[in-house]
């Protein structure tokens, strides 16, 4: 039996998964919620990490190891940070940048570079990439990950500049830097919000919309492999 994974970070990005998903069954508590849900022969374990890069990071090692996860998933919501990139209600993640990772100092390497890999950008797996492009016309984007909400124009455009980066959260790199030492593809799928000035409605309509096309491409993807 094939064990696919889900990381999600908030409780509001997981409402839509558990209202889509009637056969989604609660088997932990803790230290974090894990549902499963039966999608043939096949499972998938979701597992709600909470925010930031930490708790992500321990998460996606969680799972891998306690359910010997093969194919791992993520969907989170996005801030933009590229001033050309018009407002999309979901994306493709094709490569992760950490920040707020900085040796330079010391190693001279650049933010960002971790030297233990030999590498400053995170790639998800190109095949899942690929699987899910055949399901969906979405956009490939890359994407900022560090451990703080960007909410001003001046980081953002900072962000922008030095990373050549799209979009910006708190999770992903914690999760494809996991992921890589137990050599678990993964596959990113973001929701893209630049509504948090708009009204509640607005952008839960958007997070719930981004959450149910997410949940159809994991689905497909799962009875693909």
């Amino acid at each position: 039996m094939k064990k696919f994974g889900l990381i999600v970070a908030t409780i509001e990005e997981i409402t839509a998964l558990l209202n889509k998903s009637g056969s989604l069954e609660e088997i932990e508590d803790k230290p974090f919620a894990i549902y499963r849900n039966k999608i043939g022969d096949k499972v998938l374990y979701i597992i709600h990490s909470n925010c930031g890069q930490e708790f992500a990071s321990i998460a996606t090692t969680y799972l891998i190891n306690k359910y010997n996860i093969e194919y791992l998933f993520n969907y989170g919501i996005v801030g933009s940070i590229n001033p050309k990139l018009n407002k999309y209600d979901t994306c493709i993640v094709e490569k992760a940048v950490q920040y707020d990772f900085d040796t330079d100092p010391v190693d001279h390497l650049g933010v960002g570079y971790h030297d233990e890999f030999k590498q400053k950008y995170f790639y998800c797996n190109q095949e899942l990439i690929e699987k899910a492009l055949k399901i969906v016309d979405l956009p490939l984007l890359s994407l900022c990950s560090g451990n703080r909400f960007i909410a001003d124009n001046q980081t953002r455009e900072y962000l922008y500049r030095n990373f050549n980066c799209d979009i910006v959260d708190m999770e992903l790199i914690g999760i494809l830097i996991s992921a890589k030492l137990f050599n678990v593809p993964v596959l990113s799928i973001k929701g893209i919000s630049d509504s948090y000035d708009d009204d509640g409605n607005t952008y839960n309509e958007m997070a719930y919309k981004s959450a149910l096309n997410t949940v159809e491409i994991i689905k497909k993807i799962i009875e693909e492999i």
